[in-house]
């Protein structure tokens, strides 16, 4: 029994700045699966526990609610197949509630972020993921050049969302050389 319970339970702790998160895994007799218990503290408080698993690539795990204007399904993953179904999650950025940069793109034709021309300074977009819904109030709206990395640094200890998209908006058959970026700050 004790191997039993050594064998599906393996502990490990990651505490950055504020917040602490426990990550348990659960090992099927396979080894083909890892899920975790996320406990999420912030200022001591408790915001989040629930069974769930880092998505795969390609998966569906989140939708993205962007000022009541644009609502999509979030993919894990930033390759041509998976823009074409919604929004897509650099693979090397942080997920809501790790309390780092997260990075969105996608298409900005009609059916995916075409409306986030309209975006205003302090629009809230929601993120409602299988372990919770996170709250961002967009504090910065730049075009910038498709190669200028800057504008997409990871931030290791600041939730920051960032969603991307091609610019301009009206012209769909020419090379699109800038980048409409909406950077986003978590809402404690």
């Amino acid at each position: 029994m004790l191997r039993n319970i050594t064998k599906r339970i393996i502990y490990s702790l990651f505490i950055s700045s504020n917040i602490i998160i426990i990550f348990t895994f659960f090992i099927k007799p396979d080894l083909s699966k890892y899920l975790r218990i996320v406990n999420i503290f912030s200022n001591n408080q408790y915001l989040n526990k629930k069974l769930i698993g880092y998505p795969n690539y390609g998966m569906k795990y989140a939708n993205i609610n962007i000022a009541n204007n644009i609502l999509l399904p979030v993919y894990y993953g930033d390759d041509s197949n998976i823009l074409k179904y919604g929004v897509g999650h650099y693979t090397g950025s942080y997920f809501p509630g790790e309390n780092g940069t997260i990075i969105y793109l996608g298409h900005n034709n009609k059916n995916y972020l075409y409306n986030l021309k309209d975006i205003q300074i302090d629009d809230i977009i929601t993120i409602d993921t299988n372990y919770g819904q996170f709250n961002y109030a967009v504090s910065i709206i730049k075009v910038v050049n498709k190669n200028d990395y800057n504008a997409f640094k990871i931030q290791h200890a600041k939730e920051l969302l960032i969603i991307y998209t091609c610019y301009p908006f009206d012209q769909w058959f020419l090379p699109k050389e800038e980048r409409l970026v909406i950077y986003a700050e978590k809402i404690i």
